[in-house]
């Protein structure tokens, strides 16, 4: 799966994913003219690279300023010596002799410490710019990269995996020792072992309905994109014309019910990797998301461990503590007299910055962007916030003392089948701590398969829990994984209840009334906390439709033909939106437009 994955473009690229320049009607030159340039034709912009479209320093107009058949870009002149040095130094830190050129008395503001504010503030702080401060509204930095200590290692409360091995993420991953094993995106259904309570589920079933299922992301990626008529159906909807034909022209009629459930089991399995309803989610995310790998198939690294507590104390080593400041919520984001200040939680107004960096998760504007900014946003702005999409993915870990599985599985899914339980229940991450496995410690991962008709006193919450793993590194732990409406509802229910609603499904799902209750339960509650709202972002159909992309996200505010207010973050990037990959990369392309948008000598 690829939760808030990390992948490299390569460090000449880390600035793309957004536009840069903006476009031309926003540009100036020092005499206050407009500057307008078309810089490529439409036969050279199908040219560039994947890694340069839409680019550094190449930008696409936004939908708001092109037909549907235009394909507009923009260069700033200013720009030209950057990404000149952007090629030739793979965009490192700039040459110590030319330092005298560099703007350093320029003050800029950073609203958030995860991952794309992190990575502007290193970006910044690389060309030189010494007035820096991160306001960061909670305790830590991270933000939804959350490792948690527990017992001799770290629970990943969010991200957790490195997808692809082209990516600075995975090279740091590389130097600190922390790769452990790879994994491809259905690894997890792939080697599980189901639970389907008195419902028996023969291996032929399975590879019968994912011969079916597997090809369908592909086909609809297809059907996304221009050569397939530019669609923008939901995955549903194309689902359950496909699902029918299949049932009929394999003459399943009699084993529905099993199929049934398995379509169940994808259905979850795609609203956890999107975090989105089916009904909402739009193949366009098949056909423009690129986690920059080669081939189709999401290869995901899984680290030891410490994982991505280590990945932050070596980002956060290369920045003075003294520039983040911790507890110090943004309410307000003032640019309506030339600069911007900040008005804090506590009441607190800034000093004046020249230039601010909003990093915070679409979940938080989507909640706050009306009274957040003076003046309002731009209304394509405001739009694009309000039509594209935040989900929520859950996780929770179940501690026990001793595992009750079998110790060479690895993974396991509770499947619910009708006909074979009765009354289920409708319940992500989710780790329960056990004393002892209760499971057979060969299993790593196992799914509850409950089948309606095949378990007995099924809950209302039994559709809400799907898989299961050990923990790789502490075997008494499982980790579940929640999607859908899964997170919302276990984020609204106390430990105890989730404690007894998996309790009582694993008992009839393994037919084992002895199964113990965890002794402890971890989790982040992602949806219940204002300051994300989620997990992360997607398109929706409405998006799709109305022709709105992150590039909407990623477009800053000028101000006298500077860009002043700019926004970073995994929902800014075109390309590896909903990845950490994408705020990396976002945060570098905002400190690279700064960075360009000053009249260095050397230009």
């Amino acid at each position: 799966m690829r939760r808030l994955a990390i992948a490299r473009a390569g460090e000449q690229n880390d600035v793309g994913g957004g536009p840069i320049a903006g476009t031309a009607e926003r540009m100036t030159h020092k005499t206050g003219a407009p500057a307008r340039f078309t810089v490529l034709s439409p036969p050279l912009s199908k040219s560039l690279s994947p890694l340069s479209e839409p680019g550094a320093l190449f930008s696409r107009a936004p939908a708001h300023h092109r037909s549907h058949t235009e394909r507009i870009y923009f260069m700033r002149p200013a720009h030209f010596a950057l990404l000149l040095l952007l090629i030739t130094e793979n965009a490192k830190a700039p040459d110590p002799s030319r330092s005298s050129h560099l703007p350093a008395h320029a003050s800029i503001a950073i609203v958030g410490a995860g991952p794309s504010g992190l990575s502007a503030a290193t970006r910044l702080l690389e060309l030189g710019y010494h007035d820096v401060t991160i306001f960061e509204a909670s305790q830590r930095v991270g933000g939804r990269v959350h490792p948690v200590p527990f017992e001799d290692g770290y629970l990943q409360l969010g991200a957790e995996f490195i997808n692809g091995h082209k990516n600075p993420i995975y090279d740091m991953a590389e130097s600190l020792g922390l790769l452990e094993r790879v994994q491809e995106d259905y690894d997890m259904i792939d080697t599980a072992h189901f639970e389907t309570g008195d419902c028996p589920l023969d291996e032929t079933h399975i590879e019968r309905f994912y011969g079916f299922a597997d090809p369908l992301k592909e086909k609809y990626r297809v059907l996304a994109s221009p050569m397939g008529g530019n669609r923008t159906d939901s995955v549903r909807s194309l689902f359950e014309a496909d699902y029918p034909k299949f049932i009929e022209e394999q003459q399943l009629a009699p084993k529905r019910h099993i199929y049934d459930a398995l379509a169940s089991l994808h259905e979850s399995y795609f609203e956890g990797e999107w975090a989105a309803n089916w009904d909402d989610l739009s193949i366009r995310n098949f056909y423009q998301w690129d986690n920059l790998d080669e081939g189709p198939q999401t290869r995901e690294h899984v680290m030891n461990r410490h994982g991505y507590k280590a990945i932050l104390k070596h980002i956060t080593s290369k920045i003075p503590r003294p520039l983040i400041r911790y507890n110090s919520r943004v309410t307000l984001v003032d640019y309506s007299d030339k600069g911007v200040t900040l008005t804090l939680q506590s009441g607190e107004k800034t000093r004046k910055f020249d230039a601010v960096i909003v990093t915070v998760p679409l979940g938080h504007l989507k909640r706050f962007s009306k009274t957040m900014f003076k003046p309002k946003l731009p209304s394509y702005k405001q739009e694009a916030i309000d039509k594209l999409g935040f989900g929520a993915l859950g996780k929770i870990w179940l501690v026990y003392d001793q595992p009750f599985w079998n110790d060479q599985i690895h993974s396991f899914i509770t499947l619910p089948v009708d006909g074979c339980s009765k009354n289920p229940l409708h319940t992500g991450k989710i780790w329960l701590v056990y004393d002892q496995p209760f499971w057979n410690d060969q299993i790593h991962s196992f799914i509850t398969l409950p089948v309606d008709g095949c378990s007995k006193n099924p809950l209302p919450t039994d559709s809400l829990y799907k898989t299961f793993e050990s923990l790789n590194w502490n075997k008494n732990v499982l980790l579940g994984w929640l999607s859908g409406e899964g997170p919302y509802t276990v984020d609204a229910m106390n430990d105890q209840e989730v404690k007894t609603s998996v309790t009582s499904l694993f008992r009839r799902m393994f037919q084992n009334s002895s199964i113990p209750e965890p002794k402890d339960v971890k989790r982040a509650k992602w949806t219940k906390n204002p300051l994300f709202g989620g997990a992360y972002s997607y398109i929706t159909v409405e998006a799709a439709n109305a022709g709105i992309d992150y590039s909407h996200m990623a477009e800053p505010i000028f101000v006298d033909g500077k860009p002043t207010v700019l926004f970073a973050g995994e929902a800014t990037h075109n390309r590896i939106f909903q990845c950490v990959i994408g705020a990396w990369l976002s945060g570098r392309r905002e400190a690279n437009r700064i960075h360009g948008s000053y009249d260095h000598n050397d230009n």
